[in-house]
């Protein structure tokens, strides 16, 4: 988007029929560098790269398997990291020289969320339907700290917000977690899933989206509405839900813009989208 014109355009082919963008990562370290990740038709995965905020993109790396999602560690740019799953195994595909070479690290779990972690380049947190895994030398081994699936995380200062089926907050580096209270619906509240956690300042925001009653999303199962997106002032202690108005509960993405003064948010399947001002 040229930030002199309200006006959107495609940046390679997203219009095509089948294309599904599966990622999209700003560089830490330099805002014109994005990478992104998208699947065909078959599910195969592609990641590009785009050395000037958009306008042209390159090839990286084609994944052999259905990408899940994607990763560039806040402390160390140069490690990417592609959670992955094929007919040989479940676990990530990382990078540590900023793409030029790949290799499948197989842990037998479909990640549905990773993190780096921003004060220690060799961490990595990962999460699962079984919990949140924490990674010491760059996702080679694993360690659990916490049961329950972990669908979402943000990672920052010392503390780690889980979301999943409930969010969890850690403020020792994930020796300890609470279960975070959301007003009005009691400890517990109605099912959800979280599905993407966002930052705007000392604010946190969760999109909570769509899910398949099924334990591991590769069994399917009757579908679940989301139910919008919540918001927190209190380091994700508690949360209130913000959606009413959203064309549809179930939300996939959140994205804060620079001045922090919008919130967007992408229903899943994208059908429709929603923005608020977070000043309100």
């Amino acid at each position: 988007m040229n930030p002199n014109q309200l006006e959107w355009g495609t940046s390679g082919a997203e219009g095509r029929t089948g294309l599904t963008v599966t990622g999209l990562v700003v560089s830490p370290s330099d805002s014109r560098t994005v990478w992104k990740l998208y699947t065909d038709a078959l599910y195969l995965g592609r990641l590009v790269r785009s050395q000037d905020g958009g306008a042209t993109w390159s090839d990286v790396v084609q994944v052999d398997g259905t990408p899940l999602g994607l990763a560039v560690h806040p402390a160390d740019p140069r490690q990417i990291f592609i959670p992955y799953v094929d007919l040989f195994g479940r676990g990530i595909l990382v990078s540590r020289d900023g793409g030029t070479s790949w290799k499948k690290i197989d842990h037998k779990a479909l990640y549905s969320a990773v993190a780096g972690d921003p004060k220690n380049a060799r961490r990595l947190w990962l999460g699962d339907q079984n919990g949140l895994w924490r990674s010491d030398d760059g996702g080679a081994t694993r360690v659990k700290v916490l049961d329950g699936a972990v669908s979402a995380l943000h990672v920052d200062k010392g503390r780690i917000v889980a979301g999943g089926p409930q969010i969890r907050v850690s403020t020792d580096g994930g020796r300890t977690f609470t279960v975070a209270h959301r007003l009005g619906s009691g400890q517990q509240g109605l099912p959800m899933r979280v599905s993407q956690i966002a930052a705007s300042g000392d604010d946190l925001y969760a999109a909570t989206g769509s899910y398949p009653a099924a334990r591991d999303i590769l069994d399917g199962g009757v579908v679940q509405s989301g139910r919008g997106v919540l918001r927190s002032t209190d380091g994700g202690r508690t949360w209130v839900n913000i959606g009413a108005g959203l064309p549809d509960p179930s939300v996939g993405a959140l994205a804060v813009s620079p001045d922090g003064r919008w919130l967007y948010a992408a229903p899943n399947p994208v059908v429709s989208t929603g923005c608020r001002s977070v000043t309100d």
